[in-house]
């Protein structure tokens, strides 16, 4: 692990809410000592929350590396908020399924959700406070994150393996979709999936949802050429973009996907990525050692350079940042184009607080709108 040299805080100095349990001997040590090693917080006992010890996601990814790695039992990052205790956690790993959790969860309502660029979802303390306890948040999690699992190469294909989760998860009774960010890409691809098997979401939500840049330019080329088939910097603009000197023709994007993903494997794996703003600064994050399968990052991140859902005419509600108000109202966006019958509700100043400061009312919100209560924001306007 990363950062040993830092010295262990000790637990009595941070006021957690429960009392020293000794952890069991076998799973639950070995959990706890991941824990500790992670959190470089000493001791930590059975029942310590992974949220009470202040823990965030990219030390969530260091527990479920490691976990996986000296157990040899799965452990997705996720599910930290749904077992974060070292008792949680050797108990879900020893028996593969906890019976009485799983019947407390028949009566509950799942609301699955999708992931932003990473591939993952850790949400904060704050933002599942905000959920009901009769709500049960299924997060997804990109397919050979944590393993050697061969990963999907495209948006179709990531969004069948989570409409298979679905149905795995929850076979029957109505679907309730959310997705964080550039997640709603995903979140698209998978309701024209689930409309063509017969089972279509009764309800959609998207946080904040952003395309990556390149997505809006080739719109803009794509109707350009539309409109005149003979504008060569359309074309060119377009072909810069995705290797298509035409819209309804590959020609090489296909090589252009393949010599992205090329890069990406160079970017993820020196961690040239992995930055967080410090006083104004771009510093490695503490953890930026931290090495998920780079194959897995790869094809995620060119998977979303290279998305183009058909559009979807089902109604979407999206919870939105005024710092993104323009891109989510306006009519000739792109989500505009992707989402002509959505709903936008700017709930947040900034992208961050979906996750961070407001992220409890963000989640409220989210819960409401899936369970068809409405929501008592008011609707934004196309611009």
């Amino acid at each position: 692990m990363n950062d040993k040299a830092q010295p262990l805080i000790d637990r009595d100095a941070i006021g957690l809410p429960v009392k020293f349990e000794p952890p069991a001997p076998g799973l639950e040590t070995q959990v706890a000592k991941i824990f500790q090693d992670a959190l470089r917080i000493a001791p930590i006992g059975a029942m310590d929350d992974f949220y009470d010890l202040g823990g965030d996601s990219l030390q969530g990814e260091e527990i479920s590396l490691q976990i996986e790695a000296q157990t040899g039992f799965a452990f997705p990052i996720s599910g930290l908020f749904d077992a974060g205790t070292p008792r949680a956690i050797a108990a879900s790993l020893d028996t593969g399924e906890d019976k009485d959790k799983a019947a407390d969860e028949a009566a509950q309502e799942i609301l699955f959700v999708v992931h932003g660029r990473r591939g993952y979802t850790v949400p904060r303390r704050s933002f599942l406070d905000g959920l009901s306890p009769g709500s049960k948040l299924v997060m997804f999690e990109m397919p050979g994150l944590l393993n050697k699992e061969t990963p999907p190469e495209s948006l179709r294909e990531l969004a069948e393996a989570y409409v298979a989760e679905i149905e795995r998860v929850q076979p029957e009774g109505p679907v309730r979709l959310a997705s964080f960010c550039v997640g709603g890409l995903v979140a698209i691809e998978m309701v024209h999936i689930l409309r063509a098997r017969g089972r279509p979401p009764v309800s959609i939500v998207m946080l904040d949802p952003r395309p990556p840049k390149p997505l809006p330019k080739r719109l803009e080329s794509e109707r350009a050429i539309r409109k005149s088939p003979w504008n060569l910097f359309a074309r060119l603009r377009l072909f810069g973009l995705t290797g298509r000197l035409d819209p309804d023709k590959p020609f090489l994007e296909p090589t252009y996907r393949r010599l992205n993903t090329a890069y990406e494997r160079i970017i993820v794996a020196r961690g040239w990525g992995r930055h967080a703003k410090a006083d104004g600064r771009k510093e490695k994050t503490r953890y930026a050692g931290v090495k998920m399968n780079v194959e897995a990052q790869a094809r995620l991140t060119t998977a979303m350079l290279f998305a183009w859902p058909d559009p979807l005419d089902a109604e979407v509600h999206i919870l939105g940042s005024r710092q993104r108000s323009r891109l989510l109202t306006d009519p000739d966006g792109f989500w505009g184009h992707l989402l002509p019958n959505r709903k936008v509700y700017l709930v947040v100043d900034s992208h961050q607080e979906i996750l961070r400061g407001e992220s409890a009312t963000v989640a409220g919100a989210m819960e409401d709108l899936l369970l068809g209560r409405g929501c008592e924001i008011d609707e934004r306007p196309a611009a």
